[in-house]
C-alpha cells in the first residue's frame, strides 16, 4: 500500500514502499507514476527497499504550487531526507533522468548511485522541437492531463491478423 509525503512546500507525494535493504528511489517520466516500477519493486524487494512515487502534480500525488524542475527536485530531496534518511540509489525513466541528474547537483550527499533507463543526454534535432514545444505547454499550464496525451507513444499494441 502507498502513503503520502508531506514536503515543506506543502505539496504531497505519493509513495509506495516495498522491500529491505539499500533503499532505491524509482524516478518516473512524463505520463508515468509509480504503477511503471510494480514489476521492478518486486523483482528487487528481497535485497532492496524499492521507493516508486508519483511525481508532484501527477497521478496520486498533488502540487499547491506551479511545478517546476527546482520545486520537484526540492520535494523529492525532502523525501530522502526526512522519510528514507540515507543516501539513495536513484533509477530514473526517460524524465526521470533529468530529475536524477538535477538531483545530483543539488544534493549529491543524499545520492548513492544514479541508474538511467531510456534518457538521453541530448535531444535527437528530429525530436527537439516536439520536445520543446512539450517542455513549453507544461511550464505553463502544469503536468496535469500529459500522461494519455504521450502514453499512447509509450504503449503500443501490435496486432497480425490471419493464421500463423
Amino acid at each position: 500500500m502507498g502513503y503520502l509525503f508531506s514536503a515543506r512546500s506543502g505539496n504531497s507525494i505519493y509513495v509506495e514502499e516495498i522491500g529491505s535493504g539499500p533503499p532505491v528511489l524509482a524516478l518516473h517520466g512524463i505520463g508515468g507514476g509509480t504503477y511503471f516500477f510494480h514489476g521492478f519493486a518486486k523483482r528487487l524487494a528481497s535485497r532492496y527497499r524499492v521507493f516508486s512515487i508519483d511525481l508532484p502534480g501527477t497521478g496520486n500525488s498533488s502540487a499547491i504550487k506551479p511545478v517546476t524542475l527546482e520545486s520537484t527536485v526540492a520535494d523529492i530531496g525532502d523525501l530522502v531526507a526526512d522519510k528514507i534518511g540515507e543516501p539513495v540509489i536513484i533509477l530514473g525513466h526517460s524524465f526521470g533522468t533529468i530529475l536524477a541528474l538535477k538531483a545530483w547537483e543539488t544534493w549529491p550527499e543524499r545520492i548513492r548511485a544514479l541508474v538511467f533507463a531510456c534518457g538521453l543526454p541530448k535531444v535527437r534535432p528530429n525530436v527537439h522541437e516536439r520536445l520543446s514545444k512539450r517542455a513549453a505547454d507544461i511550464a505553463q499550464n502544469g503536468i496535469r492531463g500529459w500522461g494519455p496525451k504521450v502514453s499512447p507513444g509509450v504503449f503500443f499494441c501490435s496486432h497480425t491478423s490471419g493464421s500463423a
